[in-house]
Formats: structure tokens, C-alpha cells, sequence
């Protein structure tokens, strides 16, 4: 089993609070989240950055690569800048099959993220054990859920 793996597996519940290690972080950004503007929506993510989530189990650093899934890279880098993550929990652990996260506490957040989907990025590397990917329920509906 990957270290990322036994991490959250053994998270369980646990808070998660995102915290960049590889770029600076912006100021958290409520009026981001409430209504976040296309145009900064657009902004691309760093070519690779990585996340740093602490929870009770200890840190869990996830590496992010744009050119894997721009859309969905684009979409991480946006939310963890503005604390969408910060103090949330997994709320979907399975041991040895997911850990899912995604769902912010405040419902304004959560209400003004639910329609804001996400273009399916073109498949570039595998789904495989480790790996981050977006919730979906069809084509082109990712919005904010992340599973491991």
C-alpha cells in the first residue's frame, strides 16, 4: 500500500486543513468561494504544485500536475488557495478502496459550488491506486469532491 494510502485510510475522519508547501498561499477568501469570477476561475494551477493536508493521523502531501488533468488541476489549485478545504473532514473512507473529501462545512460555500461543474479533462494517465481524481455522476459534472 502507497504512504499516501495507509495515511488516509487511517484518517478516518479526520479534519483536513490544506496548506500549500510548494507555492504561496492566498489570503482565505470567502467572497471567493460565495462567488468565484470566471476569469479567476480560469487562472491555470502551476505546471506541478503540491498540498500539504494535516490530519490527525499526520501530514498528507499530494503532488498535483497540471498537465495530467488541466481542468481539474486548475479547479484543486483554486479551491485549496481560498480554504474551501480547510477544516473539512473525509467524509467516504472504505480501507483499501477510498478516502473522499470535498464538502465544505458552510452551506453558502457548498450551495454556490453545486452547479458549477467541471469539463471532463481528456484521459492522460491511468486512475490508479494513489492517484487523486474528482467525483462524478456523468460526463462533465465534477464539481468539488476529490477521492484518493
Amino acid at each position: 500500500m502507497s504512504r499516501i494510502n495507509r495515511y488516509l485510510i487511517r484518517a478516518g475522519l479526520a479534519s483536513i486543513a490544506a496548506t500549500f508547501s510548494a507555492c504561496a498561499r492566498g489570503q482565505l477568501s470567502r467572497a471567493a468561494l460565495l462567488d468565484p469570477q470566471p476569469a479567476t476561475l480560469a487562472a491555470h494551477a502551476p505546471r506541478v504544485f503540491e498540498v500539504r493536508f494535516e490530519t490527525s493521523q499526520g501530514p498528507v502531501i499530494l503532488t498535483a500536475h497540471r498537465d495530467w488533468a488541466p481542468r481539474g488541476a486548475d479547479r484543486f489549485y483554486y479551491l485549496v488557495r481560498n480554504g474551501f478545504f480547510d477544516g473539512q473532514r473525509f467524509f467516504r473512507v472504505d480501507s483499501g478502496f477510498i478516502a473522499q473529501f470535498g464538502l465544505n462545512g458552510d452551506p453558502a460555500v457548498i450551495a454556490a459550488w453545486k452547479h458549477r461543474t467541471l469539463p471532463d479533462d481528456s484521459v492522460r494517465v491511468s486512475n490508479t491506486r494513489g492517484r487523486l481524481a474528482y467525483a462524478m455522476t456523468g460526463p462533465n459534472t465534477r464539481t468539488t469532491q476529490i477521492y484518493i
